[in-house]
This record gives structure tokens, C-alpha cells and sequence, in this order.
């Protein structure tokens, strides 16, 4: 039920988009998963997200929809 999402994109994790969450963890003071998520929608969304999750608001370059 999941993957029928309409829109949904799986994307790979690679090493920048980790190298990229480390940094964010670093510097914001985010959960490791937050962080992954947001290093992937700089990367792949413009640095936008879809979530009910505050966190993403101190963090830069990120712009959360919700």
C-alpha cells in the first residue's frame, strides 16, 4: 500500500547525502533521521518537506509544507 503512493520517488542514500546529515546534525542539533531527511529534500526537492515536524525549521536552506 505503501509504494502506491501517487508521486512517490525512492531515491539511494549515498555517501553525500550522509556526509550532508552529519553536517546537519552538527550543526542544528537534529536527530540523525530528521537530518537524513532533510540532506535528501536539499538534494532532491529543492529543500522542501512535507512535515508536521518543527525541527526542520531550524535548520537552513530547508522550507517545510505543511
Amino acid at each position: 500500500m505503501f509504494l502506491s503512493f501517487p508521486n512517490l520517488k525512492i531515491y539511494s542514500i549515498d555517501l553525500d547525502i550522509i556526509l550532508k546529515a552529519q553536517e546537519i546534525v552538527e550543526r542544528f542539533n537534529v536527530k540523525q533521521r530528521d537530518a537524513i531527511h532533510a540532506s535528501c529534500a536539499l538534494k532532491f526537492c529543492n529543500g522542501r518537506i512535507i512535515s508536521n515536524d518543527s525541527d526542520f525549521d531550524k535548520t537552513d536552506g530547508i522550507k517545510r509544507i505543511f
